[in-house]
């Protein structure tokens, strides 16, 4: 096991550097990045441990989440969530334990239950809803809301109408990110429940 104050200070390290590329890749210009900083090699540093660093550009350079960059700021989202599992386990806050995950599942749960049911009915209903209005040609429901109930628990709902409407299904961050979110998503609520936490 890596030791911790090393963990800690790599992390520090790569979030602040990931800060500064990033803004200069954000304010460089317009679309994409007008500097040739790809969103990939963005991407990589929040792979690497640097999710919080490019988040806080985002929001900082990008606070009204630009199409063009709201991709970056799922994926720092989704690795911002595996980082805090691995930080959790690294660091002793609560170690993973498959007894006390089966054990878990026995109690109740309903507030849990309740709340993914509603969050993924709400979700399946939004990428339905944005797939009749692009038909219609009326308003649209913004990607980053699209990704944000995704994010929050809806992923499950996300695929469902993704693939229910035939909606999104081409554009990559949808195709890939939403599989991503629902493994994410399935880890989190396991460690949660282990954790005692809900």
């Amino acid at each position: 096991m890596p030791n911790p104050h090393i963990l800690q200070a790599y992390l520090v390290i790569i979030n602040v550097v990931a800060f500064l590329v990033c803004s200069v890749a954000l304010r460089g210009g317009r679309g994409s990045n007008g500097n040739g900083t790809s969103h990939g090699a963005l991407g990589l540093l929040t792979l690497f441990g640097a999710p919080i660093g490019v988040l806080l550009a985002c929001l900082v350079w990008d606070p009204r989440m630009r199409k063009a960059h709201v991709a970056l700021v799922f994926e720092a989202l989704c690795m911002l969530a595996v980082w805090a599992l691995i930080a959790a386990h690294i660091f002793g806050w609560h170690r993973f334990d498959i007894n006390r995950l089966r054990q878990s599942l026995t109690e109740n749960h309903t507030v849990l239950w309740i709340y993914l049911a509603t969050v993924n009915i709400v979700t399946l209903v939004l990428f339905l809803l944005d797939k009749t209005r692009a038909k219609a040609g009326g308003w649209r429901v913004r990607e980053a809301v699209l990704l944000g109930f995704s994010f929050i628990g809806g992923a499950a709902g996300g695929l469902l109408g993704m693939h229910l409407a035939h909606h999104k299904v081409r554009t990559y961050y949808f195709r890939f990110g939403l599989p991503v979110m629902l493994v994410i998503e399935l880890a989190v609520v396991a460690y949660l429940l282990q954790a005692g936490v809900v």
